[in-house]
């Protein structure tokens, strides 16, 4: 069970495939970043919306006409 656990994503893939693997592991996580931290945002602002008024583009826009 943790042999199982333990694994690379590598183990198992011939030499001339693993850079192909390692691709689309890395673009896999990022997609799944992207995806996640795109749902918490569009949550916290529907929880808090006066925040976006504190987002850094809006808030150095407002700076920047005092």
């Amino acid at each position: 069970m943790m042999e199982e656990l333990a694994k690379s994503p590598t183990d198992g893939v011939e030499e001339n495939e693993i850079g192909e693997t390692f691709i689309e592991w890395y673009t896999s996580t990022l997609i799944d970043y992207i995806y996640k931290m795109t749902i918490a945002s569009v949550l916290f602002f529907i929880t808090y919306p006066w925040a976006a008024f504190f987002w850094p583009p809006y808030y150095f826009m407002g700076r920047r006409k005092e």
